[in-house]
């Protein structure tokens, strides 16, 4: 299969290796992380508005010992009539350098599950901003690591999906990690989502209460209660991902979460449009 192409460099992140690494190591606030885990859940914005709060997730992974070998990592939106895909290709393109996919693994959970390709994996399916953005990331932290891409579906079905996989992903033999990826609320008038208005109170009410209910079920290691607050309350864009990484980190030993971070893009650009986002760790 073919390497997928990195289509949004020097957009949301920066398109050479130099400025790469510049900007994820302006982003590292600290050397050493206060939590190492097995599994995560980051968000999947632009570096200049999410960067900093994915960046400790990933901190937190390459930490454990032994270091990841295999990454499974859960992404993509979809809506809840939508199927489970998964990436087929042999390789992943980042400035710094490729990623190379667990070909072997991804094949046997395309059989095993009957999962068809992602269409994101040639430039005529479109950019994929939950994975792409994060593929820097993953080569910085973990240069050598072997990667799996999944899109759970935005149901239950998705704990199915991320329990098969961490299972499957067992058999390998080598340290796992496994990371779903979502942003939180998106509120005001960009989004058709503005239930309470605009200003302060607005944001409040999306740090407080919206953002805070998800979070809180993220933090239980509740992927069902992920999946029931996403479809009642329109505070999280890929719940699917966080319930599949929530499962896959408990096949995987998981038994606890923390919340390392949560900002939104309205801290960094104060606007009527804004969005939430989530660094949490699974140990």
């Amino acid at each position: 299969m073919p390497t997928r192409r990195a289509q949004l460099a020097g957009r949301w992140y920066p398109g050479s290796e130099g400025a790469c690494r510049r900007d994820i190591e302006q982003l590292i606030e600290q050397d050493t992380p206060s939590q190492v885990g097995i599994a995560g859940v980051v968000p999947h914005a632009g570096w200049m508005f999410s960067g900093a709060v994915a960046v400790k997730v990933f901190q937190a992974l390459a930490a454990a010992t032994p270091k990841p070998e295999l990454l499974l990592l859960f992404g993509t939106h979809q809506s809840p009539h939508d199927r489970p895909h998964l990436s087929r290709a042999s390789a992943f393109e980042t400035p710094l350098g490729p990623i190379e996919a667990d070909e072997e693994l991804a094949a046997t959970l395309a059989e095993e599950l009957g999962l068809p390709q992602d269409p994101a994996d040639t430039a005529r399916g479109g950019a994929d901003n939950t994975v792409e953005v994060q593929l820097p990331l993953i080569k910085y932290f973990l240069p050598e690591v072997r990667l799996v891409v999944v899109s759970p579906p935005y149901s239950t079905e998705a704990i199915g999906l991320g329990q098969a996989a961490a299972a499957a992903a067992k058999k390998r033999g080598v340290a796992i990690a496994a990371v779903g990826s979502t942003d939180l609320t998106h509120y005001g008038p960009n989004y058709g989502f503005s239930p309470q208005g605009s200003g302060e109170k607005a944001v409040r009410w999306v740090k407080e209460e919206n953002d805070a209910r998800l979070i809180e079920q993220i933090l239980k290691l509740d992927p069902e209660g992920v999946i029931g607050e996403a479809m009642r309350h329109h505070n999280a864009c890929v719940p699917g991902a966080v319930a599949a990484a929530l499962a896959a980190g408990r096949e995987l030993g998981a038994r606890q979460a923390t919340l390392l971070d949560y900002r939104t893009s309205y801290d960094i650009h104060p606007n009527h449009s804004f969005v939430g986002y989530a660094g949490v760790v699974l140990h």
